[in-house]
């Protein structure tokens, strides 16, 4: 076993026999029936409109953080953002951020994540290694006096190093940075003219703000934005080496898509969430482009992946919660990027999807939340032009306002699952009327980016076949 894997099962055996049985029953009570669930929001208590808009798209109650002058207990599940945020609030039970020990240790470092997979399901993970170890089997040496010349050429000494070592390329990450997809550093980054970009833009700065106080995650959040954010990473390797990590690159199937008016490439990567052990199901996410259509084979196959690694976790990891991003492969396979232990993948919060959050609240408390009640009437309706009605009526509430609409990302999952059934009561009752209806309303709510490609097949011959009795009307 790894020295993180022996350092958490210490932590874990740490907790006193009362303390586990505690939370092992209250694991069963949810599983049973459910229980009172709770969301930690960021903030003042807003007026009372507000407040009842914000338990509307969280599914559940919200606790405010501006509130809270000292831990308060909540009975229940309580879901946090992140670890600290429990000096506000705790439940009984906190789904996204218990074990206390093991979080402080993993949550925002990459590394300890890394080292954990590796040992655990190394069939799942990309080779990936610590600079520091690096460094030192390198014999690699820079003086803390080094000039910019210096500093340059050891950079460049050290891509060719690792070049040789990760012939099909490789990833440089901060273990607590916030760089993803095109921004990280690879074999093609010319790492002197990175760090010197870094240097003009972001060195003082970077100074500046941690001697403000703020912690790592604010100091990148802060920075992130900036020219020369991804050179940082360099400057890590000569103050920090030990929080950076290479990560080779694999086979990644992609596709290609305009951004800011640019064609670029971006890799067939999920968003897949567990929660207590379990795939939140319904709750993965395309991460690039959220009108892409995942075949419900294809979903199935990735969840069943990513259910494979939390199983094989140590049996006091399975209960955490991870939002992972897993990858398809050209070789037909997938791999774990990142596992994003904790609560902040942003698809759990109500301004990125909507629905997801419903679906989280409905775990734990067993029951519809009011919004998936809202939705199951309009579900219900069997008439496809009152279905259209009544969608655009539920659309038509300020809660959906609150989270973008008509911006389509926040609602993007119940657009889904009303484009399904549209598609269904067209199949019960197809005629020339409800072909146009159907037409219409996909147009209407902008929902045919929706559809997948067998949705699609399965339209085109009906829209053939009544073609002659649609011009007749």
């Amino acid at each position: 076993m790894s020295s993180t894997g022996t350092h958490i099962m210490k932590l874990f055996h740490r907790h006193s026999l009362l303390a586990v049985s505690l939370l092992l029953a209250l694991s069963q009570a949810w599983a049973a029936g459910g229980m009172p669930f709770h969301r930690v929001v960021k903030g003042d208590r807003p007026n009372l409109e507000q407040q009842k808009i914000d338990a509307y798209i969280y599914g559940a109650p919200v606790l405010y953080t501006g509130d809270a002058k000292a831990p308060t207990h909540v009975p229940g599940a309580v879901w946090h953002a992140k670890n600290r945020d429990k000096k506000f609030y705790f439940g009984d039970l906190n789904p996204a951020v218990d074990p206390d020990e093991i979080m402080q240790l993993v949550e925002d470092e990459k590394w300890e994540e890394s080292k954990i997979l590796l040992q655990n399901a190394p069939w799942a993970y990309p080779r990936t290694e610590n600079v520091q170890a690096l460094l030192e089997e390198f014999k690699a040496q820079l003086g803390s006096k080094a000039g910019t010349v210096e500093r340059q050429t050891f950079l460049r000494d050290f891509a060719l190093k690792l070049k040789e070592r990760y012939p099909m390329g490789y990833f440089l990450k901060a273990v607590d940075g916030l760089e993803s997809n095109g921004g990280l550093p690879t074999e093609k980054t010319d790492g002197a003219e990175a760090y010197a970009l870094f240097e003009r833009n972001i060195k003082a700065k970077k100074a500046e703000l941690y001697a403000q106080g703020m912690n790592d995650e604010q100091v990148h959040t802060q920075l992130r934005t900036l020219p020369g954010y991804s050179g940082m990473v360099f400057d890590d390797i000569f103050s920090r080496p030990h929080k950076v990590i290479v990560q080779a690159k694999i086979p990644v199937n992609s596709f290609r898509m305009l951004e800011d008016g640019k064609l670029k490439s971006f890799p067939d990567e999920y968003r897949v969430h567990s929660v207590q052990g379990k795939i939140l199901s319904g709750g993965t996410q395309y991460r690039w482009d959220y009108h892409h259509q995942i075949e419900p084979e294809a979903l199935k196959n990735i969840e069943t992946f990513a259910q494979k690694v939390v199983n094989a976790l140590p049996a006091e990891m399975r209960k955490m919660s991870f939002g992972m991003d897993v990858v398809t492969t050209k070789d037909g396979g997938m791999q774990i990027i990142e596992m994003n232990i904790g609560g902040e993948s942003s698809y759990l919060w109500p301004k990125t999807d909507v629905w997801v959050a419903q679906l989280l609240a409905e775990k734990f408390t067993g029951k519809r939340t009011p919004m998936q009640k809202d939705v199951d009437q309009v579900l219900a309706i069997s008439d496809l032009a009152a279905k259209g009605r009544a969608l655009e009526a539920l659309l038509k509430k300020p809660a959906f306002a609150s989270v973008g609409y008509p911006n389509d990302e926040a609602v993007s999952e119940i657009l889904r699952i009303a484009k399904n059934s549209m598609l269904e009561s067209y199949r019960q009752a197809p005629s020339p009327r409800n072909l146009k209806v159907l037409n219409r309303l996909l147009d209407q709510f902008q929902m045919r980016s929706f559809l997948t490609e067998s949705q699609k097949v399965s339209i085109t011959p009906c829209e053939e076949l009544l073609a002659p009795q649609i011009a007749a009307h």
